[in-house]
């Protein structure tokens, strides 16, 4: 059985099968370099320290979660990714059975 990539399918049934598996794809990829910019991000995010009023009881706090926000971030975004490969290659498989099969 031969599958077809993306860019070499056509078809008259199903273009909107089509579309949506383009399109998935590309939110795949759009979601891929999300990914990697919070993981270099995550690199320069290091501990931040506020400081508090002067006539305040509190001089300053230390606050670490924003290291810990961008790879929560990146944990969502990498499965996100994924899961629109995932999606977009089924769609792309059922058109191309669908082209091989009315092609024929």
């Amino acid at each position: 059985m031969k599958l077809y990539p993306h860019s070499k399918i056509k078809t008259d049934t199903l273009p909107t099968l089509l579309f949506a598996a383009r399109a998935t794809s590309v939110l795949g990829y759009i979601f891929s370099l999300l990914t990697i910019f919070l993981w270099v991000s995550s690199i320069f995010l290091g501990p931040r320290t506020m400081y508090g009023e002067p006539n305040s009881p509190i001089l300053s706090v230390t606050w670490n979660g924003a290291r810990g926000m961008a790879w929560l971030f990146s944990a969502g975004t990498v499965s996100t990714a994924l899961f629109c490969f995932i999606v977009g290659g089924l769609c792309a498989a059922v058109v191309s059975f669908e082209y091989k099969y009315t092609k024929s």
